[in-house]
C-alpha cells in the first residue's frame, strides 16, 4: 500500500430491516457501496479500486439474518373445546426454527400435544410447532397469544394468533335452600339459580312435589302445581300439614335452552293452627269507592293481620290511600279495611284474594266477589288539529269519538264552519270550503251514546288554496257595415287577481285590434252578417276558458235584397226574395219545382227520342215551350205531367211559363242522345231449372221466354224454364237497339243402376217422354249403336244392353224433347 493509507473499514447492521452493509474507503476518491443483500447463504464482495500503486480486495464475510414469526388472525375455536393450531416462520438463511412462547392467552390455555399436553407457560419452548389451544372461560367471545422463532442465533419479532371462540350454553344451577314454615300456613317461597354464562335463569320447573305439603303458583291464581309443571314466575306457595316437621321438593331451572340437575328446597315446619280467612260477597257501584271489611278467625283468639294475596281484574284496592300494585302482592295491609274502585266501564263483576295471619301462620285464600252496578258512561270525542283539505275540494274527516260503555254512537254538527259546509254520514264528516280566499275552518262536533252527548269536539281545519281559474264573459254586439266598433272585454277573477286579455280566435270577417281590455273591431269592407272572436283572461298562473264577442254587422240594405235602404220603396221585402230594382218582390217558383226527365233515347235517322215534363206545384197553369217547336205544351189542373214526343238525337231548350205572371221564364237545357248497346248475360241453373238475366244498355226491356212476354224495368231478371228446349228473346221499344236470343235445354233427371254392370244397365227417366234415342259409343268413340227406344209408361225405365260387348267403359247419350243426358258405365 504505497502512496495511500487504508483508513476506516466499517461494516453496520440496521435491526428490523434486512442486513445491509456500507463499505467506506477514505482515500484521494470516495467509494460508496450499499447492497441490500439478497443471496440467502454466503455473501462475496469484490471491490476493486485502482490506485496508483495499490490493489487489495474484500471478501468472504459470512453473515446471519433474522427469521420473522407469522402472525394468523381469525382461527375458529368453540368455548372449552381443543382446537390444534400450526405455527409457521420463516428465515431468509432456511435455518431450522424453534419455537417460543412469547404471551400465554387470557381465556384459555395452550398444551403441548408433543409432550404430554403440558401447558405451555410463556417463555417456554415448544417442542414442535404444533400446539394445542383451549379456552377455559365460559363467556369470552376472543382471545389471542404471541409467539417467537429462534434459528439458534436470533430471535424474530412476537407474532399474534387471534382466535375467535363460538360460545356453548353453559347448563345452568338451581340452588339449594332450607326454609321455616309455620304448619297449614300458606308461605310464599322464591326459587333461585345461577348461570356460568352470567344469565339469571326465570324459568323453573318443579321436578318433584313435597311428600306432606302441596305447592301452589302465586303468578297463576294459585293454581295447584304438578310435578313437571313450569311456574309462571320464580315464586310458589307452599303449604305445610300439621302431621310433619319437614318436608322438602326438587326444582330445576332452564336458561331457553338446557335444564339444570335439580335443586333441594328443605322446609323445616314449626307446629301451630293457622287462622281462617272469611270468603264474602259485596255489591259495589261501577267507578264509586267503597270500603271492603276483611274478616277472619282463629282458634286461639290471636289478633290478625290480612294480607292481600291476588289483586282484582277490574279495579284498584287502596289500603290507607295508597294502591296496592302487582309488585306488592301478597302485601300485608293495615288494619282489616280495604278500598275497591272499579275502573272497567263495562264489567259487571270482579274478585281479589285475601289470607289472615295470626302472627305464625296464614289461613288459606279467600275470595272477595264483587257485583257491579254499571251505570252509562258519556261518550268523550276527541278533537283534530290541523286536518288539511283543499280548497274546495271535498275532504272527507274520519270523526273520532269512543263510548266507555261500547255504545254505538251518533254524530252530529254543533257549530258549523265559516268557509265552508259539511255533512256527515255515520262517523264521516265531509267538508268542501265554500270560499276563495279563506285559509283556515274549524267546526264543532259531539257524539251521542242515545242518552248522554259527549262534550264538544273541535275539528281545524287548514285549507290548501287552488287558484281559481279566472272567468272572461262572453257578449253580443252590434255594428253597422263599413263602420269600427269599440268592445269592452269582461271578466272576473274570484281570488282579486289582477288579470290581462289575450285574443286567442281572430275574427274571420275583420280585424280585432286589442289594447289593454279595449278591442277596436271594424268589419271587412261591405261586409255585413256575423262575425265573431275568442280571447281569454290570465291571472298570471291560469287562463280562463275561452269567451267569445259575437258581432251582428247589419247592412245598408236592411232587408237583404241588393237594393239600399235609399232607393228600396219596398224595405221589408221577405228574405231571400228575388226583388227588381226599386226593391219589390217580383214572381218566382223554386228551381225544384221542375223536373225533366229523358225516357227514351233516339236512334240515329230516327225521331222516337222521348222527354217527360213534371211539376211539383199544380195550383198554377203552365206553357212549355222546347227550342225547334213553334207551340208550346200545356200543363193545367191536376194534371202534373206531360210527355212529348218524337225528337231527334240532340241538344234541347225546356222553358217554363206561368199563366198570368208575364215577367217570369224558367229554363233549362237538356240533351237527347243515342241508346246504348243491348247486353244481356243469361245465367241457368239448371238444378233449380231457373234464369238469371242480367240487362244493359236500356232503361225499359222486353223479355219473352217461350213466348210469353215479361216488361222489365230494372237491370235484373229472373224466372223459371220448363224442361226441354227454352227460347229466351231479349229487345227494347227501339229497334236499333236489336234483338238478343238465346236457346236454353233443360233436361230431366235420370237415375241409371247398375253401374258398373255384367249385363244391361237399367236407365229411369224423368218426365212425360215416351221414347228417347240411345247412343252408345266405345271409349275410344266408335259408335257402337245408336236406336230409340220406349219408356215405360208407369215405370219410366228403359235398358241399355251392353250383354254382348266386352269388359271396358261406354259412353251413352240419351237424347228426348225433354232428355238431355251423357254418363259412363262399365262393363265388367
Amino acid at each position: 500500500m504505497e502512496n495511500q493509507q487504508l483508513t476506516e473499514i466499517i461494516f453496520s447492521r440496521l435491526v428490523g430491516r434486512r442486513l445491509m452493509e456500507k463499505l467506506f474507503l477514505k482515500t484521494d476518491h470516495l467509494l460508496y457501496l450499499d447492497n441490500y443483500l439478497k443471496m440467502k447463504k454466503l455473501i462475496f464482495f469484490f471491490c476493486f479500486l485502482v490506485i496508483p500503486n495499490l490493489n487489495f480486495s474484500i471478501s468472504n464475510f459470512l453473515l446471519n439474518s433474522a427469521p420473522t414469526a407469522t402472525p394468523q388472525s381469525n382461527v375458529q375455536a368453540f368455548e372449552q373445546t381443543k382446537v390444534s393450531i400450526t405455527l409457521s416462520g420463516t428465515d431468509p438463511d432456511d435455518d431450522s426454527l424453534t419455537y417460543i412462547l412469547e404471551k400465554a392467552p387470557l381465556n384459555g390455555r395452550v398444551t403441548d400435544p408433543n409432550n404430554n399436553d403440558k401447558t405451555i407457560f410463556a417463555g417456554t419452548i415448544i417442542s414442535t410447532n404444533k400446539i394445542d389451544y383451549t379456552s377455559t372461560s365460559d363467556s369470552a367471545p376472543s382471545d389471542f397469544f404471541e409467539f417467537k422463532v429462534f434459528d439458534g442465533k436470533l430471535q424474530s419479532e412476537a407474532a399474534k394468533v387471534s382466535l375467535s371462540i363460538l360460545l356453548a350454553n353453559d347448563t345452568p344451577i338451581a340452588n339449594n335452600q332450607t326454609v321455616e314454615l309455620t304448619e297449614n300456613t300458606p308461605t310464599l317461597i322464591t326459587l333461585t339459580g345461577s348461570d356460568p354464562d352470567k344469565t339469571i335463569p326465570t324459568v323453573f320447573k318443579i321436578e318433584k312435589l313435597p311428600v306432606t305439603g302441596t305447592l301452589t303458583d302465586p303468578g297463576n291464581n294459585d293454581k295447584q302445581i304438578s310435578a313437571g309443571d313450569y311456574l309462571t314466575g320464580s315464586k310458589v306457595t307452599y303449604t305445610g300439614q300439621d302431621t310433619s316437621t319437614s318436608d322438602s321438593f326438587l326444582f330445576k331451572v332452564n336458561d331457553g335452552i338446557v335444564e339444570s340437575l335439580v335443586g333441594t328446597v328443605s322446609v323445616v315446619l314449626i307446629i301451630t293452627d293457622a287462622p281462617e280467612a272469611k270468603a264474602q260477597n259485596v255489591q259495589v257501584t261501577e267507578q264509586v269507592d267503597y270500603t271492603i271489611k276483611l274478616t277472619g278467625f282463629d282458634k286461639e283468639g290471636d289478633d290478625l293481620n290480612f294480607i292481600i294475596n291476588s289483586l282484582p281484574s277490574n279495579g284498584l284496592l287502596k289500603n290507607s290511600g295508597t294502591v296496592i300494585t302487582l309488585n306488592d302482592v301478597p302485601k300485608n295491609i293495615s288494619g282489616n279495611n280495604v278500598l275497591y274502585t272499579s275502573t272497567s266501564d263495562i264489567a259487571t263483576a270482579d274478585s281479589f284474594t285475601f289470607r289472615s295471619n295470626d302472627g305464625i301462620s296464614s289461613s288459606f285464600s279467600a275470595k272477595v266477589s264483587i257485583s257491579i252496578n254499571p251505570v252509562n258512561d258519556k261518550p268523550l270525542a276527541a278533537d283534530q288539529l290541523n286536518v288539511t283539505a283543499f280548497e274546495q275540494i271535498a275532504k272527507e274527516i274520519s270523526l273520532v269519538a269512543e263510548d266507555p260503555d261500547g255504545d254505538e254512537l251518533v254524530y252530529s254538527v254543533v257549530d258549523s264552519p265559516q268557509n265552508g259546509n259539511i255533512t256527515i254520514n255515520k262517523n264521516i264528516a265531509t267538508y268542501i270550503s265554500t270560499s276563495d280566499t279563506a285559509k283556515e275552518d274549524s267546526f264543532t262536533f259531539s257524539a251521542n251514546d242515545n242518552i248522554l252527548n259527549s262534550e264538544k269536539a273541535t275539528v281545524t281545519i287548514n285549507i290548501i288554496q287552488i287558484n281559481d281559474v279566472p272567468i272572461a264573459y262572453s257578449q253580443n254586439v252590434s255594428v253597422v257595415e263599413d263602420q269600427s266598433l269599440e268592445i269592452i272585454l269582461n271578466g272576473i277573477d274570484n281570488d282579486k287577481d289582477e288579470f290581462t286579455f289575450s285574443i286567442t280566435g281572430n275574427p274571420i270577417n275583420g280585424e280585432a285590434a286589442l289594447n289593454d281590455n279595449k278591442v277596436i273591431y271594424k268589419p271587412k269592407a261591405g261586409y255585413f252578417g256575423s262575425d265573431s272572436f275568442i280571447f281569454e283572461i290570465n291571472d298570471g298562473t291560469d287562463s280562463s276558458d275561452p269567451a267569445s264577442v259575437t258581432i251582428t254587422i247589419t247592412s245598408n240594405d236592411f232587408d237583404e235584397d241588393g237594393v239600399l235602404n235609399k232607393d228600396d220603396i219596398c224595405p221589408n221585402t221577405p228574405l231571400g226574395s228575388k226583388v227588381n230594382a226599386k226593391g219589390c218582390r217580383f214572381f218566382e217558383m223554386p228551381a225544384n219545382n221542375y223536373r225533366i226527365k229523358v225516357t227514351s233515347s233516339s236512334c240515329i235517322n230516327s225521331n222516337d227520342g222521348r222527354i217527360e215534363l213534371t211539376v211539383v206545384n199544380s195550383s198554377y197553369d203552365y206553357s212549355v215551350l222546347l227550342s225547334g217547336m213553334s207551340n208550346p205544351v200545356i200543363i193545367t189542373g191536376e194534371n202534373k205531367t206531360a210527355n212529348v214526343t218524337g225528337l231527334s238525337k240532340g241538344d234541347y231548350t225546356v222553358c217554363f211559363k206561368v199563366t198570368g205572371q208575364a215577367d217570369y221564364e224558367q229554363c233549362f237545357d237538356i240533351t237527347i242522345g243515342e241508346p246504348k248497346a243491348l247486353s244481356a248475360f243469361v245465367d241457368v241453373d239448371s238444378d233449380n231449372r231457373t234464369t238469371t238475366i242480367q240487362l244493359g244498355g236500356s232503361i225499359e226491356y222486353n223479355v219473352n221466354i217461350n213466348g210469353e212476354m215479361f216488361k222489365v224495368t230494372s237491370d235484373n231478371f229472373t224466372s223459371s224454364l220448363k224442361t226441354g228446349l227454352n227460347i229466351i228473346k231479349i229487345s227494347t221499344d227501339l229497334d236499333c237497339q236489336g234483338l238478343i236470343e238465346r236457346e236454353v235445354f233443360i233436361s230431366e233427371d235420370i237415375h241409371y243402376y247398375p253401374n258398373p254392370t255384367h249385363n244391361d244397365v237399367r236407365v229411369h227417366i224423368g218426365g212425360e217422354d215416351s221414347t228417347v234415342m240411345v247412343s252408345v259409343f266405345s271409349e275410344k268413340g266408335s259408335l257402337i249403336y245408336r236406336r230409340e227406344q220406349q219408356v215405360q209408361d208407369i215405370s219410366r225405365l228403359t235398358e241399355i244392353d251392353l250383354a254382348l260387348q266386352i269388359t271396358g267403359t261406354y259412353i251413352v247419350i240419351l237424347e228426348g224433347p225433354t232428355v238431355r243426358k251423357t254418363f259412363k258405365v262399365i262393363r265388367n
